[in-house]
């Protein structure tokens, strides 16, 4: 559960209020993952909201911990999974398991749907494995909760659309950096004039502008303009707790729990396209403040929102079609 919090923490604070997450019609539940032979299911557990569902499964086998990875190894490639680099940093510790944990396995279709294996060797003579799967899915891949819905705060630094409402939990303010989202009704191109013309009189200067229309994969539509070393850098320590997170390459690695973990950010959200009209707008000023405004309406239709799985079209149509996010950094 570590990982799964560790990458639900950084989303959170880079993307405001956006889980980026797996796909899944929740009227059709999923089926049961495959368990190998001679394997035997002792407890399931199941938690989960509105937005997401969290499974725990705990198996005992008579096979070894190398037949058991191997299962799983191909059982998850073949449904287009891919296995995610894990160094242990840490000893091993227990988790109510007879044993010790001795090998972690963690696949994923981007950072949309994630299985978590936890694979414990209870005694030789005994001959059994103990191990445990976490499954963790999303109903859309951008998960916006009514729970969250509020009107907008005033800010200091910026001006706030006069119809919007504000899509974020109401957050305490964090030195030098702010995150805020909200849906608007009405014409995009209305909001993007908004904060052109009113942004200078805050004393910001455009400094980048990146419009975007048409078929668009959704996070680099919501990631436009958001550099993650910059973003890294410019977050408080404290929002991460002790987790460590960090860019290599295209890589974003983060240790947690005595782990280190490698997701490729070229494969967050693989295959997940809407149409959408919009723009990043980038603002700064002095003190090497900035002010990043992402602007994005959905233009497809509420049943393909739906079909495709990609947003709420309830809450869209509720509140607005055009999903606003502010980056504020001091």
């Amino acid at each position: 559960m570590e990982f799964r919090k560790s990458i639900l923490i950084f989303f959170f604070f880079v993307f405001p209020c956006l889980s980026l997450q797996a796909q899944i019609d929740f009227v059709e539940q999923p089926s049961e993952p495959p368990s190998p032979y001679s394997t035997e299911l002792i407890k399931k557990d199941v938690a989960g909201d509105d937005t997401c569902a969290i499974t725990r499964y705990k198996y005992s086998s008579k096979l070894s911990k190398e037949e058991i990875v191997a299962f799983y190894r191909d059982f998850f490639s073949s449904q287009g999974l891919k296995e995610q680099k894990i160094v242990d940093l840490a000893p091993k510790r227990n988790e109510g398991f007879p044993g010790k944990l001795d090998i972690t396995l963690v696949f994923a279709k981007g950072s949309l749907e994630t299985y978590i294996i936890g694979i414990y060797y209870y005694d030789e003579k005994e001959d059994t494995t103990f191990y445990s799967l976490n499954e963790t899915r999303m109903k859309y891949a951008l998960t916006l909760s009514e729970r969250f819905i509020a009107k907008p705060q005033k800010l200091a630094f910026m001006p706030v659309y006069k119809e919007a409402t504000q899509s974020s939990p109401h957050q305490k303010a964090v030195a030098k950096r702010q995150s805020i989202s909200y849906l608007i009704k009405g014409d995009v191109s209305d909001v993007i004039n908004f904060y052109l013309n009113e942004m200078p009189a805050y004393k910001w200067q455009l400094t980048a502008s990146y419009p975007r229309q048409g078929r668009q994969n959704v996070y680099k539509a919501l990631s436009t303009g958001i550099d993650l070393r910059e973003s890294l850098a410019r977050t408080p320590k404290e929002i991460f707790g002790n987790t460590k997170v960090r860019v290599e390459g295209n890589s974003l690695v983060y240790e947690a729990s005595g782990k280190k973990y490698s997701i490729d950010t070229e494969n967050i959200m693989p295959g997940v396209e809407a149409t959408i009209e919009g723009a990043t707008l980038i603002f700064e000023k002095d003190n090497n403040k900035k002010c990043i405004i992402n602007i994005n309406q959905f233009q497809d239709s509420p049943e393909e929102l739906q079909e495709e799985k990609i947003i709420n079209p309830i809450v869209l149509e509720k509140y607005g079609n055009i999903l606003l996010s502010v980056e504020y950094f001091e």
